[in-house]
């Protein structure tokens, strides 16, 4: 499945955890994946339709006015933190500069049912912290493929 976010817009660099949410409707290859958390068009996780071995990627773009903030990702598997946050995404604000991103990927063995999401926080200068969305501007993604 490949799924992208509704978060344009929202503040993700936030001192509580922000948990991503997905669009229902904007959904590519989805074979049995279901949604966690479902209000309208909109999930917080993907649950994952067989047992077996996945790849689970994502990647955020964003953009900032404020100086020097980082966010924190990181990937939670049935509510347990899962190993490899990343804070790599650093918005310097100067010489033009407002623009950053995530990525990463995780290889985990999950049992059917198993539910996984992303969530976000501030590790820096607080402000505002924006998802980039929309064709072009570069979309936030969500995807799980077994291996």
């Amino acid at each position: 499945i490949k799924i992208f976010t509704n978060n344009q817009g929202n503040n993700i660099n936030n001192a509580g955890v922000t948990l991503m949410t997905w669009d229902t409707t904007d959904v590519e290859y989805n074979n049995g994946y279901t949604f966690f958390n479902q209000i309208g068009n909109f999930c917080d996780s993907i649950i994952v339709p067989n047992t077996g071995r996945y790849s689970i990627s994502y990647s955020v773009p964003f953009t900032s006015v404020v100086v020097r903030p980082t966010v924190r990702f990181t990937m939670f598997l049935n509510g347990v933190l899962i190993r490899g946050q990343t804070t790599n995404n650093y918005i310097r604000n100067g010489a033009g500069g407002s623009l950053s991103s995530s990525q990463n990927t995780n290889i985990l063995n999950l049992t059917s049912g198993d539910r996984v999401d992303i969530r976000t926080q501030l590790t820096a200068t607080a402000g505002n912290v924006t998802v980039n969305g929309g064709a072009g501007t570069g979309e936030a993604y969500f995807i799980f493929q077994e291996l």
